[in-house]
C-alpha cells in the first residue's frame, strides 16, 4: 500500500501539468479543431450510433462520447495524440490518450468481443470479473498470466491498475456513481474511456463502436471493413423480412419480482424482433429502452404468444414450469416453441450472446429469423440461441 501511495502522489504530480476531466466544451478547443481540421485525414462516418463522435486532423484525434450514462446530459472529451506530440493548446481538459494504445485494461466483455474483432488480444493487459469471460484464447491469456484480473463485482484495484503501467482503462460504467470510482486513475494520468454502446438503440450502433476502438489502436480500415460487412448482411436479411404477411407473434423475458421487463418499440430488442419478422406486441411503442410491466398486464398476451424469446435463465420446460406453473399455459411453451441465448455458454452458465452478440449483429439476427421464419434460412444453423427443451 505504501508503494502505491508513491505511485499516487508520483502520477499525481505528472498529472496538474498535462490533464484532468472535465465534461464541459471548452471554446479554445473548439476554435483549434476549426484551425487544424485538414481534409488529409477523414475521421470514419459514424452512421448508427448515437453515443459519441470522432474528429481527425493532421495532428491528433478527438473522441467525444454523448450522455455516457442513462439520464445524463454531459459530454466527455478525450484527444488522442502519438506519444512524441505535446498537448496541443486549448486541450488541457481534455483526456489524453497516447495511440496506439498499446496496454489497456477493460472492464465488460463486450470491450472484450471489440479487441478480439480487431484481433488485437495481445494489448489487453487486464480485465474485471473474469469468470464471465466465454472467449477461450482470452481464458488461457488469464490462465498464463499474459492478463489479469483487476477488479471483481464492480469494484477495481487501483494498485494493480497502477502497477500493470495501464495506459487506458475501458469503463462500461452504468451511471455517474459508478464512474466516480474510476476518478481516482484519471488524477494520477490514467485516461478513462467511457464506452457505452449498450445504450444505443440499433443493432448495427451498438456494433459501430467498433470504429471507436479502431481509431484507439490505429486500426481504423479493419473496424471499417468489419462493420461494412455486417451492415451488408443485416440488411440482406432484413430485406428478406421486410413484406411478409404472415408475422409469429412473441412475447420476451420473464417477470423477476413480479415486474416484467419488456423492451419498447424503439429499443435494440424491439428492432432486432421487427427485423426478424416478428408481430411484436409493442412494436409501435417509441420507447427506446426496456420498462418495467406488471405480471398481470404481460399474462394474457403471453399466453396467446407463438414463440418465447429469452425466458430468464431458464435452460428447459421443467424450470419455467417451477419458476410460475401458470407458464405451462403459455402457447409457446405447450407447443415448444421456446428458445434462449444459451446456444454458447461458459463454465459459469453465462452467454456469449453478451460478449461476442455485440460485433455480430447479423448473426443474432438470422438466428432469430430461422426461429421464426426456418424455410428463409434452411441451411442457417442457430449459433446464439438453442431450443429450451
Amino acid at each position: 500500500m505504501q508503494q502505491f501511495l508513491k505511485l499516487y502522489i508520483f502520477y499525481t504530480a505528472i498529472a496538474l501539468f498535462c490533464q484532468s476531466c472535465d465534461t464541459t466544451t471548452d471554446k479554445e478547443a473548439t476554435k483549434q479543431i476549426e484551425k487544424l481540421q485538414t481534409p488529409n485525414q477523414i475521421a470514419p462516418a459514424i452512421e448508427f450510433a448515437k453515443g459519441f463522435s470522432l474528429t481527425y486532423t493532421d495532428d491528433y484525434k478527438l473522441i467525444d462520447i454523448y450522455s455516457p450514462f442513462r439520464g445524463s446530459e454531459d459530454t466527455l472529451h478525450y484527444i488522442l495524440l502519438p506519444e512524441p506530440h505535446a498537448i496541443p493548446t486549448g486541450f488541457e481538459k481534455y483526456q489524453t490518450i497516447r495511440i496506439p494504445v498499446k496496454n489497456m485494461v477493460l472492464t465488460s466483455t463486450t470491450h472484450l468481443a471489440m479487441v478480439a474483432h480487431l484481433d488485437r488480444l495481445g494489448i489487453v493487459s487486464g480485465l474485471t470479473d473474469a469468470s464471465f469471460v466465454y472467449n477461450n484464447n482470452v481464458k488461457e491469456k488469464l490462465i498464463k498470466g499474459e492478463i489479469k484480473e483487476i477488479g471483481k463485482n464492480g469494484t477495481l484495484n487501483i494498485e494493480a491498475i497502477v502497477a500493470n503501467k495501464t495506459k487506458l482503462v475501458i469503463s462500461g460504467a452504468w451511471n455517474s456513481a459508478a464512474y466516480d470510482a474510476y476518478r481516482p486513475l484519471i488524477e494520477i494520468g490514467i485516461p478513462v474511456l467511457v464506452n457505452a454502446e449498450w445504450i444505443e438503440q440499433h443493432p448495427l450502433g451498438r456494433m459501430e463502436w467498433l470504429k471507436l476502438f479502431g481509431a484507439l489502436l490505429n486500426e481504423e480500415k479493419k473496424a471499417q471493413e468489419l462493420f461494412e460487412a455486417s451492415k451488408q448482411q443485416y440488411f440482406n436479411l432484413s430485406e428478406k423480412t421486410k413484406d411478409l404477411k404472415n408475422k409469429p407473434t412473441v412475447i420476451n423475458g420473464m417477470p423477476y419480482q413480479g415486474a416484467w421487463s419488456i423492451a419498447g418499440g424503439n429499443s435494440y430488442v424491439g428492432k432486432l424482433l421487427k427485423d426478424a419478422g416478428a408481430d411484436w406486441h409493442w412494436e409501435k411503442d417509441t420507447l427506446n429502452v426496456s420498462y418495467q410491466m406488471d405480471f398481470e398486464t404481460v399474462f394474457p398476451i403471453g399466453l396467446e404468444a407463438d414463440y418465447w424469446i429469452a425466458p430468464g435463465r431458464a435452460f428447459d420446460l421443467a424450470s419455467i414450469a417451477t419458476i410460475d406453473n401458470r407458464f405451462t399455459d403459455f402457447k409457446a411453451y405447450k407447443q415448444k416453441k421456446v428458445f434462449n441465448y444459451h446456444g454458447r455458454v461458459n463454465e459459469a452458465g453465462l452467454y456469449d450472446f453478451y460478449e461476442s452478440g455485440v460485433v455480430q449483429p447479423e448473426t443474432v439476427l438470422a438466428d432469430l429469423i430461422k426461429i421464426f421464419h426456418p424455410t428463409i434460412l434452411p441451411e442457417h444453423d442457430l449459433y446464439y440461441f438453442k431450443k429450451v427443451e
